[in-house]
């Protein structure tokens, strides 16, 4: 196989790949958690949300019996409310038994989903939760573009090749006439 065809190859796999990174980069993100909570007071629960350019997260929770607090942290409120279960000024918070929110992230951080027991602490409780993260997840699209660049790249410098290739190439002889078994007639009669 000649240079020029390994290049091609390579070239078209970078664009493939490029190409898949940047659609990836842009798929929601989905998880569903059911939890317990059993009865013992400062016990929570908490969900790592990845933030993303031009992030968002929505979703809904639901509680068996009873109500539990329900908050959307970022890395310092989390810090504070992780020691003493006071999240402070909150990126979101709801008390209830069940509910659906929808928050934009302000940067790429890391946030956190918490849940802890509503007022009056009784049974142990079973909390579901639905969050989808949207927006734009940088990693993937710095690296698709740069496959796709360098995709670009190799498939010029492979077409440079092969023209390079096919211009030094040698001309083949013209085929000589070659005597045939045939023999002509002038069918045109002389007067």
């Amino acid at each position: 196989m000649n240079r020029s065809k390994v290049v091609s190859i390579v070239a078209y796999l970078m664009i493939v790949a490029g190409a898949i990174g940047i659609l990836w980069s842009i798929q929601p993100e989905s998880n569903t958690d059911t939890v317990e909570l059993p009865t013992d007071a400062g016990i929570f629960y908490r969900m790592t949300v990845s933030g993303q350019l031009s992030g968002h997260v929505s979703g809904d929770f639901e509680v068996d019996v009873g109500t539990v607090n329900f908050y959307i942290l970022d890395s310092e409120q989390y810090e504070a409310y992780s020691y003493d279960l006071d999240p402070g000024d909150s990126l979101y918070s709801q008390t209830g038994t069940s509910g659906s929110f929808s928050v934009d992230l302000p940067d790429t951080s890391t946030y956190y989903v918490c849940v802890d027991h509503g007022i009056g602490i009784g049974p142990g409780q079973t909390v579901t939760i639905h969050v989808k993260v949207s927006g734009i997840t940088v990693m993937f699209m710095a690296g698709g573009a740069v496959a796709l660049v360098i995709g670009v790249v190799l498939a010029i410098l492979g077409f440079r090749m092969k023209a390079k290739e096919k211009a030094a190439m040698p001309l083949a002889p013209a085929p000589e006439s070659q005597p045939t078994d045939v023999t002509m007639f002038d069918t045109k009669r002389k007067t």
